[in-house]
C-alpha cells in the first residue's frame, strides 16, 4: 500500500509542477505579446504622426485623432485604436481623390507604411489576445485551476 501512496504522490507532485510551468510560460507569453503589442500600437502612432506632417505640407486639414494621440507608451483599448485606423483611412480616401496628391509616391509609400503597421498591430493584438485567454482559461477551469489558487495566478 506504501509504494501505492508514494507512487500517487509523485504523480501528484509532478502534475503540479507541470501545471506551475505551464502558469508561468502563459504569463511570459503574455508580457512578451503585450509588449509586441505596445511597439505596434507606438509605430502606427509614428505613421500617423507622419502623414499628419505630410498633410500639414500641403496644406490639408488634418482629422484631430492624428494631431491628438494619446499616450502611446500605454497600450490603449481596441475600440481606439480601429476610430484611429478608420479617421486615417477615410483621410486617405479624401486624399485620393486629389490627382495630384493622391498619385504622389510619398503619398503612396506613407499609405502602404500605414496598411503595414495597421496589420502588424491587429496581428500584435490578435496574439495577445489569445494568450491572455489561454491563461485565463486554465486558471478558471480544473483541475489546473487548483494550482493557480495555490501558487495566486488569478485571470488577467
Amino acid at each position: 500500500m506504501l509504494p501505492i501512496l508514494v507512487v500517487l504522490a509523485c504523480v501528484i507532485f509532478l502534475w503540479g509542477m507541470v501545471n506551475y510551468s505551464s502558469f508561468v510560460a502563459k504569463r511570459k507569453q503574455i508580457s512578451d505579446t503585450l509588449e509586441a503589442r505596445l511597439s505596434a500600437q507606438q509605430q502606427l502612432g509614428e505613421v500617423f504622426s507622419r502623414l499628419a506632417d505630410w498633410a500639414h505640407r500641403h496644406a490639408l486639414s488634418v482629422p484631430d485623432v492624428l494631431l491628438l494621440l494619446p499616450d502611446l507608451h500605454v497600450v490603449q483599448p481596441k475600440k481606439t485604436v480601429e476610430s484611429w485606423c478608420v479617421e486615417a483611412e477615410e483621410f486617405l480616401e479624401k486624399v485620393r481623390q486629389t490627382p495630384a496628391l493622391g498619385q504622389s509616391q510619398e503619398f503612396r509609400n506613407l499609405a502602404t507604411a500605414l496598411d503595414q503597421t495597421q496589420k502588424a498591430y491587429l496581428l500584435a493584438r490578435k496574439r495577445h489576445t489569445a494568450a491572455v485567454n489561454g491563461y485565463n482559461w486554465e486558471a478558471q477551469h480544473m483541475p489546473s485551476k487548483i494550482i493557480a489558487k495555490v501558487f495566486g495566478f488569478r485571470p488577467v
